[in-house]
């Protein structure tokens, strides 16, 4: 074994102890199930689910940006799997939703695992979230439009998302860190 590799024991703790941080520092204690079950079990499973995937991915050239772009590729995937009008692609659509986050938490993982972590992976791992929020929005105004037939459904996902782009806040968080970014490089 190589002797700059981590074991998966090594990975998972890593994971857990800095997912869990992280997230209290948001007001979310995942060791909580009481507090708040979704998150205490969806937590758990990207943890373990991405602790695996880093495990495997850090034998191989994959990179953490790599990760990233497959993860907003799947986004986009939900946004035309929930536009469907199939049930089955539907219900696909809805498991994929759930386990895509698998790489979100593991893009930034590997990253810091590989001494990878760059301003670059971090613009692109906020884009791939505002990607993987505006398909969802998207994809489930369609959704509830082909389910009832009402024009209002199309509105409300549009008007969402114009709102969204129109947040002066969020666009200056972005405009600074695209501007930290150039000024780094």
């Amino acid at each position: 074994m190589d002797i700059n590799k981590l074991s998966y024991k090594k990975i998972r703790i890593t994971h857990y102890r800095g997912q869990a941080a992280k997230l209290k520092s948001m007001g979310t204690d995942i060791n909580n199930f009481f507090q708040n079950p979704y998150s205490f079990l969806k937590s758990r499973y990207c943890i373990e689910t991405s602790a695996i995937l880093v495990f495997f991915l850090q034998y191989t050239k994959i990179t953490p940006n790599f990760l990233t772009i497959v993860y907003s590729i799947l986004s986009f995937s939900v946004l035309f799997l929930l536009s469907s009008n199939n049930n089955y692609l539907i219900l696909f659509a809805i498991i994929l939703l759930f386990t895509k986050g698998v790489l979100d938490w593991a893009d930034g993982l590997l990253a810091r695992i590989q001494k990878k972590t760059s301003n670059l992976g971090f613009l692109l791992d906020n884009w791939a979230a505002l990607i993987s929020t505006h398909a969802y929005t998207l994809g489930l105004a369609i959704y509830l439009y082909n389910k009832d037939n009402e024009f209002i459904f199309i509105i409300l996902g549009v008007s969402i998302l114009l709102i969204k782009a129109l947040d002066l806040r969020n666009y200056a968080y972005h405009l600074a860190m695209y501007s930290l970014f150039k000024k780094k490089n």
